[in-house]
């Protein structure tokens, strides 16, 4: 029983950790009510974003297509007037 709630707690310590990135927002002196954020925090969310394996599956589902493509589904669905 033991090796069980320890199996569980060690995984689901690595699932948050993997998500828990630690980002410091300062408040941005130029622009207020705006935030700044260091490039190597930025960098960082990234790549541990980049390392869930559903990163590629909604890269794929959310990839932004040509004008020409999109235009081209538009005019398929467009349903043919009859007047």
């Amino acid at each position: 029983m033991k090796q069980t709630a320890l199996l569980t707690a060690l995984m689901g310590a690595s699932f948050m950790a993997q998500g828990a990135v630690t980002m410091n927002p300062q408040p941005d002196p130029e622009n207020p009510g705006g935030y700044v954020l260091l490039r190597s925090e930025v960098q960082a969310a990234e790549a541990a974003k980049k390392n869930d394996p559903m990163y590629d599956v909604w890269a794929k589902a959310l990839e932004t297509l040509p004008n020409d493509v999109v235009n081209g589904i538009d005019e398929a669905w467009r349903p043919t007037r009859t007047t």
